[in-house]
């Protein structure tokens, strides 16, 4: 898992989904509207998927 989280993998997943052009989420959201909150709260992010949580 810890592998699965890096960075270069999250950024190598994402821009997998922005050439697909990836459908918004349930909440409708978009891509682009994800990248900020993304990118300021991967820290957090990372270490909650780590914990499984």
């Amino acid at each position: 898992m810890e592998q699965g989280v890096s960075r270069d993998k999250a950024t190598h997943a994402w821009l997998a989904v922005k050439r697909n052009r990836g459908a918004p989420g349930l909440d409708g959201r978009t891509t682009e509207q994800r990248r900020d909150p993304v990118r300021q709260h991967w820290e957090a992010l990372r270490a909650k998927l780590l914990a499984g949580t």
